[in-house]
């Protein structure tokens, strides 16, 4: 953004124009500023726009472990000697794999008579972390959204005033012609 100093010398030209130090007229210098801003406006909403796309691709990553989670659960219930009692379903090595990535407790899974078993308990456990990550990045989609509306009508608002700047501008210079002309 372009600052000016205040001891700077305003100069009056020709034209009507002031003109500060260094040969920079104001309504030059108002057009820099408001331009300025706007870029300003505009990389923060491309910034706003990179940090919704990685929550979305997050959100996708979440439903995707939920419905890993929510397809194992669905499996035939198995209660009795291999499982402790307990209910449980049976799962693949690599099905173990990932439920141990997705951060189910590892005491929860069961190896007996050469077969794995996960407790259904530990598998609800994680679909209900899962979704309660996934209303957090919901929650912060909308904060997210709050906030571009907002720089958005500050954008809109910057440029309205820029416009009306310039239409205040050359009402004033096509006033002073008419003025000289008459």
């Amino acid at each position: 953004m372009t600052t000016v100093s205040l001891d700077q010398v305003r100069f009056q030209g020709i034209n009507g124009e002031t003109s500060l130090g260094g040969g920079v007229s104001e309504t030059g210098l108002e057009q820099t500023v408001g331009v300025s801003l706007i870029a300003d406006f505009n990389q923060q909403l491309a910034d706003i726009s990179a940090n919704m796309q990685d929550q979305l691709a997050q959100k996708q990553e979440v439903r995707g472990e939920i419905s890993v989670l929510q397809g194992i659960n669905a499996k035939t219930t198995i209660n009795n000697e291999s499982t402790n009692g307990q209910d449980a379903v049976m799962i693949t090595q690599v099905e173990r794999d990932k439920l141990l990535q997705l951060g189910v407790d590892k005491n929860s899974i069961i190896s007996s008579g050469g077969y794995l078993y996960v407790t259904k308990e530990a598998l609800t456990a994680t679909v209900e972390s899962r979704q309660e990550k996934l209303a957090g990045l919901n929650s912060n989609s909308e904060l997210t959204m709050i906030q571009i509306q907002s720089l958005v009508d500050q954008r809109k608002n910057m440029l309205m005033l820029l416009s009306n700047m310039m239409a205040s501008k050359n009402e004033t210079a096509s006033s002073i012609i008419r003025n000289l002309k008459n």
